[in-house]
């Protein structure tokens, strides 16, 4: 790559944003002009369910799938897209990252009071936050930091990619993607598995794909698994996988029920299944159906070395980082950090890692062909 192209590429990305609106709402907006929901897949139901912890009830919700139009979700009426002609002073959320097809929709029915998850931040998180072109100018200079400091071709295209959605919702940013999350082809033999510390182990699909890869069963040495998962039904899922195992493999694979996090701490847990997520915002007067426990890596590994901490953990990435700080200087493991959820994560994260000044080669990979799974990898540098 020549000189400053990088810098001319994020230009001209600003300079042709899709431009919405980034001021961020409060309660008393919503009340005095209403809210409603375009777009109930998967980003929907977060928006929907984020929403209703917070005691905000949308309008109804617009969707234009035929089969849930005429329908009840959560006693909220969904309405079909010519409902955007009764909008008036409401709110229009989009929920998808199909958001240029959106915003033409809310245009043609000039319902122009359009709004992206990001303008919700002050009153509720919503996991996967985009919608920040208009103030992405302010981070340039990391984001060209980061863009230096990626090894290989293939990462800053990732990166570039991931900024260029971020900037004009383009659908096609993500269509080359590795499907082996945490073991991405290319990079496994950089990698020491031998110690896995697993933040967001869900009910275990990245332990199934550890046993696949590392192959324990086959390693004479010694080996570690510490599965980190603070949702109840999650982890119930979690020690059944664990319990399935041959007792050989079983005693060397350790679940925990907790998050990771950068101070002791009780914090409520919001969202479900997938889309579950430590809340720092909740409302403290609301019934809280679960809460986590959160403990920090440098209290838990003080006497042990990870070779490996993977963080998948719905936005909580950068407070588990700095929970780990001593760790990371005296044992070097590798990071793999999902950097998706919120939109800074990509840049600020790594340079959590690179101010530490412990050798680190940082890689970027795509997941998955959507908007979701975009990991970097901090390896350490061979001595």
């Amino acid at each position: 790559m020549i000189k400053n192209e990088f810098d001319s590429f994020l230009e001209s990305l600003y300079n042709n944003r899709t431009v919405t609106n980034t001021t961020k709402l409060t309660r008393q907006d919503l009340a005095d002009n209403g809210i409603v929901i375009y777009g109930m897949g998967f980003h929907g139901k977060l928006v929907l369910e984020s929403l209703l912890l917070q005691g905000i009830t949308p309008d109804w919700i617009i969707d234009k799938n035929p089969n849930i139009v005429g329908s009840l979700i959560e006693n909220i009426a969904v309405r079909d897209l010519d409902s955007l002609n009764d909008i008036n002073k409401r709110y229009i959320i989009i929920s998808s990252s199909y958001v240029n097809e959106m915003i033409d929709e809310c245009v043609r029915h000039n319902a122009r009071n359009y709004i992206l998850p990001y303008s919700l931040t002050d009153i509720c998180y919503i996991p996967g936050e985009f919608g920040v072109s208009g103030n992405i100018r302010q981070h340039f200079e990391q984001i060209k930091k980061v863009h230096a400091l990626l090894k290989d071709p293939a990462s800053k295209k990732v990166f570039r990619n991931f900024i260029e959605f971020h900037l004009t919702f383009k659908p096609n940013s993500f269509d080359n993607h590795d499907p082996s999350v945490y073991f991405p082809f290319d990079l496994t033999q950089m990698i020491d598995y031998s110690f896995f510390v697993d933040a967001g182990a869900y009910t275990g699909d990245t332990l199934r794909a550890w046993l696949e890869h590392y192959k324990p069963e086959q390693k004479s040495g010694d080996y570690s698994y510490y599965a980190f998962e603070p949702c109840s039904d999650q982890f119930a899922e979690l020690t059944s996988t664990v319990k399935s195992l041959p007792q050989k493999i079983q005693k060397n694979i350790f679940p925990l029920k907790m998050a990771l996090g950068d101070k002791e701490a009780t914090f409520p847990i919001s969202g479900s299944g997938l889309g579950a997520y430590i809340n720092e915002n909740y409302d403290r007067k609301s019934n809280v159906a679960e809460e986590a426990v959160i403990k920090r890596i440098d209290d838990l590994f003080a006497d042990k070395k990870p070779t490996i901490i993977k963080a998948d953990v719905e936005g909580f990435e950068k407070r588990l980082l700095e929970g780990a700080l001593s760790v990371i200087k005296n044992s070097r493991p590798t990071l793999t950090l999902s950097v998706y959820h919120r939109y800074e994560d990509i840049f600020k994260n790594p340079l959590i890692i690179d101010d530490l000044n412990c050798g680190y080669d940082f890689y970027m990979r795509q997941h998955l062909p959507i908007y979701a799974d975009t990991v970097c990898y901090a390896i350490p540098k061979k001595s």
